[in-house]
């Protein structure tokens, strides 16, 4: 009975320290991949922390600057705007980000300002242009926009832009032109009022000296016949 006993335990008891044993490993493995995938989390959780602080005090830095600055992705959309920008075109952040031109201004408009785009992200050089621009009230602004293009470490390009209102500028560059061109019209009048009274008086005066010539060469001439024959005779009177 021993013998068989032994017989039958032995592969029972192996079996048992077997699964014990591999109970064991698993469960060590099991707490040992919770604590990774634990700190695995608390890095991510912590990274994302950095990364949102990051974001805000971006937000802050973009949103203290008095022009417009947006951030366009390789599609055109919006993916960063600035209070300054959404004030200029009158509408919320919410409302404006991931859509593009198309869906806020004239086609004629969106499409110009996705042109330049393009042609920053083939050329990698920076733009300025100056372009017309409708709000959300249906004002028409005059706007110099600066472009360039940023690549981050993941490689992904976007364009950083900037705008500047020159609408006020434009009008007043406007207004001295036309100042110019009336001045310059006013004067082209007055140079041809005084040609005409220079044409004038050149007549006057060639007709009234050409109608004394006449009797002063008379005066002249019995005034020299007096003074040759009579000249001694005449008295101071």
């Amino acid at each position: 009975w021993s013998t068989l006993f032994f017989s039958l335990f032995t592969p029972v008891a192996l079996l048992l320290l077997a699964v014990f044993s591999w109970s064991w490993a698993l469960r060590y493995q099991v707490e040992k991949k919770t604590r990774e995938l634990q700190k695995e989390l608390e890095d991510r959780r912590r990274a994302e922390e950095a990364l949102t602080i990051a974001r805000n005090h971006l937000d802050k830095i973009i949103d203290s600057i008095a022009d417009p600055v947006f951030v366009k992705d390789r599609n055109s959309r919006w993916v960063i705007l600035n209070e300054a920008f959404c004030r200029f075109l009158g509408h919320s952040r919410e409302d404006l980000i991931g859509k593009t031109d198309y869906d806020f201004f004239p086609r004629s408009e969106a499409e110009v300002f996705r042109e330049r785009d393009a042609w920053v992200f083939s050329t990698g050089k920076e733009d300025i242009n100056e372009e017309p621009f409708t709000d959300a009230s249906g004002q028409q602004h005059m706007i110099l926009t600066k472009k360039t293009l940023y690549t981050d470490p993941a490689g992904n390009d976007y364009i950083v832009g900037v705008i500047s209102d020159v609408t006020a500028r434009k009008r007043f560059e406007e207004e001295i032109r036309r100042f110019n061109e009336e001045l310059e019209l006013r004067v082209s009048e007055r140079t041809n009022e005084l040609e005409h009274a220079t044409r004038e008086m050149e007549s006057f005066t060639y007709s009234v000296s050409h109608d004394l010539r006449a009797p002063l060469r008379a005066i002249d001439g019995f005034s020299s016949i007096l003074l040759m024959e009579s000249g001694k005779k005449l008295t101071a009177d």
